[in-house]
């Protein structure tokens, strides 16, 4: 069921990505691990995945005039799907204290990627769009950017660690320069770093 103030386009791409992003990480992660999903807009400004119930941001089902519209299909996609990918990451798989709350978002951003990346294929609007790292490399939660709670565990353990370069390099070496044992791997592809 759908409401009548999502305009009929986004109320489709909306229902198909769901659809879609359920079925891709069924076939990645395993069954779905719940009875049933409800998926709801919410007149905030996040969106948030719980078991068997994930909230979307009103803001993220309004065409706006004055933005482009491919730029609002890449973000809607991509977040539908992190939310969806909570329901592996962050709900059935989750986190002993708020520290660790890092993971379930490492790796809802990781599925949503990897799904975004096969939804959209060769879709030229959304390959410049990705390639611009237009989603951030350093990606926070929990005050810092998660590729810098990897690294304070690496610390705490004193081992050394690596981080592969690809799209955002520039940003993320400035970031994490001047930490010790690290080194930098350059990707020829550029399609992230991690």
């Amino acid at each position: 069921r759908t409401s009548d103030h999502v305009p009929k386009t986004v109320r489709e791409q909306v229902c198909k990505t769901v659809a879609g992003a359920l079925a891709y990480f069924e076939g990645v992660f395993g069954a779905y691990p719940m009875d049933s999903l409800v998926v709801a807009t919410m007149p905030r400004e996040f969106s948030q995945g719980f078991p068997g119930f994930v909230t979307l941001a009103h803001e993220l089902v309004l065409e706006r005039p004055r933005t482009n519209r491919w730029l609002n299909r890449n973000v809607r996609v991509e977040t539908i799907a992190h939310e969806i990918a909570h329901q592996w990451w962050g709900d059935k798989v989750g986190w002993f204290s708020y520290r660790d709350q890092w993971l379930s978002e490492a790796l809802a951003k990781y599925a949503a990627v990897r799904f975004a990346y096969t939804w959209f294929g060769n879709d030229l609007d959304y390959l410049k769009w990705a390639a611009r790292g237009s989603w951030g490399e350093l990606h926070e939660a929990a005050g810092k950017p998660l590729v810098e709670h990897v690294l304070d565990a690496a610390a705490a353990l004193r081992c050394p660690a690596g981080v592969v370069l690809g799209r955002g390099a520039d940003e993320v070496r400035k970031r994490l320069s001047g930490r010790k044992n690290l080194s930098f791997f350059l990707q020829k592809e550029r399609r992230g770093s991690g």
